[in-house]
């Protein structure tokens, strides 16, 4: 077996120079036109036949949490998770949003979600895309994004395979170093073109804003939003999960004001290793609560593409979180 995979060449964005040149004044004026910034999707998800199932209050009453927990945990037959690229109708809602209220940031507003069934259906069916309609094609696209997402969810799928059909003492140095690369460099590169698409859509809009290093919102999103522990005891893991905001021995700033910007959800990813047990856990910054494992998933059995499709949502909906806690204007 391959001791790591053959890393992925993304389009220049993970490299330092490149890096550093998106964080220096570039006032060059783009003329297209934007498409009106508007809901696409009106429907109440999650159902409310989902939601009473949950058992936990104040999971049931956070709308984020509650429909992620309906993302993952619903019947593929039911909720189909989309690998599908288009053109949205409202690719920069989640900008919008961050001149908006923070409180008022529904998740499905940034995806792309089609009803497949009949509206009197007893069990609705719907189609979700994993990734958010920013990442989606754009009219601000520079660097093939949808390319890199394709190649990334490829070499995901590759390394849960090759560990699935190795040994177990090599395969599990094998899934815990390349699922923590693979998932470093994945972060950093959406984190990028979003970034960069942020930075074009406020000057092509005339909005005077002060842009902060990306370099910077990386950090904060690791720092703040995602928990990732590879191997370790899980009770080590949901400490770090359960870690409240006031806890924090410096008070960190809004990349956009000077009021500390939270995260509302948490999340947090643990990989055993050596018995393939992948982890999704979530908290709630907002309640005295301890973390609710969201999902949990066998890497030894099971499709992998399934794996993958859950682990990049769950990634995704954190990357929104961010954004919107973080890239959120305040006059």
């Amino acid at each position: 077996m391959e001791d790591a995979i053959t890393f992925i060449a993304s389009p220049d964005r993970s490299k330092h120079k490149d890096a550093a040149a998106i964080e220096e004044p570039d006032d060059t004026a783009i003329d297209i036109q934007l498409p009106l910034l508007s809901r696409t999707f009106s429907a109440v998800l999650p159902p409310l036949c989902f939601s009473e199932t949950i058992e936990n209050a104040s999971v049931r009453q956070n709308h984020n949490l509650a429909f992620l927990l309906w993302v993952l945990n619903s019947d593929p037959k039911n909720v189909d998770l989309s690998l599908r690229f288009c053109e949205c109708s409202a690719p920069f809602q989640i900008f919008k949003t961050c001149f908006g209220s923070v409180n008022n940031t529904n998740y499905e507003t940034f995806l792309q979600i089609r009803s497949l069934s009949e509206w009197s259906a007893a069990v609705p069916r719907y189609q979700v895309a994993i990734f958010p309609q920013i990442l989606q094609t754009t009219k601000l696209d520079h660097f093939k994004t949808e390319r890199l997402l394709v190649q990334y969810t490829q070499q995901f799928v590759k390394i849960l395979e090759s560990y699935q059909h190795g040994g177990p003492g090599e395969c599990a140095t094998f899934l815990s170093v390349n699922v923590s690369r693979l998932l470093q460099c994945y972060v950093n590169d959406t984190i990028y073109d979003i970034f960069y698409k942020w930075r074009q859509w406020n000057r092509i809009m005339g909005h005077l804003v002060k842009f902060s290093p990306f370099s910077q919102l990386v950090a904060r999103f690791w720092d703040e939003y995602m928990v990732f522990q590879i191997d370790g005891s899980l009770l080590e893991f949901t400490t770090k999960l359960n870690r409240h905001p006031v806890d924090r021995i410096k008070p960190m700033k809004n990349l956009r004001s000077k009021n500390p910007a939270l995260p509302q959800i948490r999340y947090g990813i643990w990989l055993d290793s050596i018995q393939g047990i992948l982890l999704l856990s979530n908290t709630l910054t907002t309640e005295l609560m301890d973390a609710v494992p969201s999902l949990g998933l066998t890497l030894r059995a099971g499709s992998t593409e399934a794996g993958v499709k859950k682990l990049l949502i769950f990634v995704n909906c954190c990357l929104m979180e961010c954004i919107t806690h973080e890239l959120h204007y305040c006059a």
